[in-house]
């Protein structure tokens, strides 16, 4: 074959994907489909079966990262050059992202299917781990299995988490919030985006990697985005809590338009009981516009401190005219015990009766949850009792409350109730 390398071996080739059994690939680490090869769109569908990834081989021509994105979401764990350097094709094959690009000719991508060499699959920070190497999105290890109890929620809930200014603590009470929601022992599902491009903070805070982003979304079909594929196309924080991070790279942020934004926002509606969207400080961008028009509530965070609070007062107007005031909550964040300004202050600026007044929500200053989040953990999963998570879980609960479902009963049970003395 031409590819044996110091770093590479070939074990078995064929000229057809169904020629490939799983006896000769039970030693195989990887399998590499030439995109040339009659049927391989539908080759990670296939060889799903054999427990390995499986990468197209192409040929250089057209844009190298559409060519990544449409493998991708053809199922592809990634994209490997066609070439006679084993080293280049290794390289591929331990997740570099490739330079050699599938033929302009290539069909359109398929619906995508569900398959473990999509992304892969996380658990938890992971114990021991700096507090950079979290930031970065280190590996994670599997979390501690609790017995869990099924709960109903009232209705579904879209929380969008938003602030006209930056650095109030807006990403940090949503990746909070999004794990309070789902709290150990409680069999809940929980979505959070993350629709905050400039700064991407969700996977800072979280210490996840990026695995899958918004930007791979450019090219999934809406109408194949079912909650398993949806599942697939996020990144596994911890059990039943999943995240879907925003792009860094500016060649992926200029794919996620308004479109792609609605289908990811509206696909993972439909697959998680609740949904926490983390908006982007500018009101005005098409993300922040999507979250506050799916949102069922929002969370409007500030500080409790004169020039903060006056740009929340500039924004009010904007989300009255985009109907979103009766959604508001408003979140003060790390107040101090003597503020700098207080509440009646602010009421002052408001109509009489303004929701932002009646509905309110006061985290207190915190120097742990501080310090804790400054290692890239989540004060609600490493200082529970700290006052900023009894905050943030009961503001969660407020939320979106609870109720224990109801156990199965018998027909005969069903039919004429339990007999005893009333």
């Amino acid at each position: 074959s031409g590819l044996e390398g110091d770093d590479l071996r070939v074990v078995t080739s064929c000229r057809q994907v169904s020629e490939l059994s799983a006896a000769a690939a039970s030693d195989l680490d990887a399998v590499l489909v030439d995109s040339e090869v009659p049927g391989a769109e539908g080759a990670p569908a296939r060889l799903f079966a054999l427990g390995v990834p499986v990468y197209l081989m192409a040929a250089p021509a057209g844009d190298p990262v559409e060519v990544w994105r449409r493998a991708r979401s053809q199922g592809f764990a990634g994209v490997a050059p066609r070439a006679r350097d084993a080293g280049l094709v290794a390289a591929a094959l331990d997740g570099v992202r490739p330079v050699s690009p599938v033929p302009a000719a290539a069909a359109p991508a398929p619906a995508p299917q569900a398959s473990a060499s999509l992304p892969k699959v996380v658990r938890g920070p992971v114990a021991g781990a700096s507090p950079l190497e979290r930031a970065m999105g280190s590996p994670a290890r599997p979390s501690e299995e609790v017995p869990e109890q099924a709960v109903l929620v009232a209705k579904q809930e879209v929380v969008a988490v938003y602030s006209p200014k930056g650095g109030v603590g807006k990403t940090m009470l949503a990746t909070n919030l999004a794990v309070a929601l789902r709290p150990p022992g409680v069999k809940l599902s929980v979505g959070l985006v993350d629709m905050d491009m400039e700064s991407c903070g969700v996977v800072r805070m979280m210490g996840i990697p990026r695995d899958v982003t918004l930007a791979d979304w450019a090219s999934l079909p809406e109408s194949s985005l079912t909650p398993e594929v949806v599942r697939q196309y996020m990144v596994e924080y911890r059990r039943g809590v999943y995240v879907l991070p925003a792009p860094a790279r500016p060649e992926d942020v200029i794919r996620v338009d308004e479109a792609v934004l609605e289908k990811a926002v509206h696909a993972v509606t439909r697959a998680f009981d609740v949904v926490v969207l983390d908006c982007s400080t500018e009101l005005r961008s098409d993300a922040t516009m999507v979250a506050l028009s799916a949102a069922t509530k929002v969370l409007l965070v500030s500080w409790l401190e004169a020039p903060v609070m006056s740009e929340v007062l500039d924004a009010l107007p904007v989300l009255t005219r985009l109907g979103v005031a009766g959604k508001l909550t408003l979140v003060l964040n790390q107040v101090p015990r003597h503020p700098q300004i207080s509440l009646e202050d602010v009421a002052a600026y408001l109509p009489p009766g303004d929701v932002v007044t009646r509905w309110r929500r006061v985290i207190p200053y915190d120097p742990q949850a501080r310090t804790v989040a400054g290692r890239a953990e989540l004060p609600v999963l490493v200082a529970p009792s700290c006052p900023f998570a009894r905050e943030v879980r009961q503001l969660a609960a407020e939320l979106v409350p609870v109720v224990e479902r109801a156990p199965r009963r018998g027909l005969l049970a069903g039919l004429f109730g339990r007999r005893g003395a009333a």
